[in-house]
């Protein structure tokens, strides 16, 4: 049976709570302890510091230093005095991001990926690290990589992406699926990026057959599987009510 996963609204404010240096040490110890071990809380960690990184190209610099307080004094009751550190304009898009942040749904600022299958692709696409599939640790000069045939295949994929060769990328990946010996380096990227593929080739059924497995066999990759497959019934939605 599968565990309970820890609620991501526990889990986004205690990452907001250990940037802002606010950790008793029992809790900078367990925090540390979940950090090191549990790859869902890794994946929420991440998350949290890419919303980061929206807000200050999204928010003018001087409210982007106060935006915490939003979520600190809401639950403090003391909304209005928050308010007042924004213009109405700056308030909204402050109060938004901030309860995006809370609730983890970093993805909805960018709503047009949910209406077009190749712009939800390539959103994922450039969300996802990748740069450990194109190259290895350089160990010296006389060492060969044992990788790099996978190394060099993943950059190809890379290649077919770029191009909009999306069926190319779905024959390739199944192809190194089936034939590459076990255990198969970078499996579970490989399945990643086939999800992928098959939602920028508008295979929506077979990309959420893919997201299923992943999130059966891959813990650190369950909760980002799990949004895409919201996202899909979203572009779903969206594409039946413009029918």
């Amino acid at each position: 049976m599968e565990k309970n996963i820890p609620d991501p609204e526990q889990d986004f404010a205690m990452i907001g709570r250990f940037h802002d240096f606010d950790l008793t040490d029992a809790e900078l110890k367990a925090f540390e302890e979940r950090l090191e071990n549990d790859p869902i809380f890794q994946e929420r960690f991440h998350l949290y510091g890419e919303m980061e990184q929206h807000i200050e190209q999204e928010l003018p610099k001087e409210a982007t230093s106060d935006f915490r307080q939003i979520i600190k004094e809401e639950k403090k009751g003391s909304g209005a005095k928050v308010r007042r550190l924004f213009s109405p304009g700056q308030w909204s898009m402050a109060a938004t991001i901030a309860l995006l942040l809370v609730a983890g749904m970093w993805w909805l600022l960018s709503p047009s990926v949910l209406e077009d299958p190749v712009a939800l692709a390539d959103y994922y696409w450039d969300g996802t690290q990748m740069e450990h599939l194109f190259s290895g640790d350089q160990r010296g000069a006389d060492t060969r990589d044992p990788l790099e045939s996978a190394h060099t295949f993943f950059r190809t994929i890379r290649d077919y992406h770029e191009n909009g060769e999306y069926a190319t990328m779905i024959d390739q990946l199944e192809i190194y699926k089936v034939t590459t010996p076990a255990p198969i380096p970078f499996e579970d990227d490989a399945d990643w990026l086939l999800a992928i593929a098959y939602i920028a080739n508008h295979k929506l059924e077979n990309a959420k057959f893919v997201l299923e497995q992943i999130i059966e066999a891959y813990p650190a990759r369950r909760e980002k599987a799990r949004q895409l497959l919201l996202d899909i019934e979203q572009l779903e939605a969206v594409g039946e009510v413009k029918k």
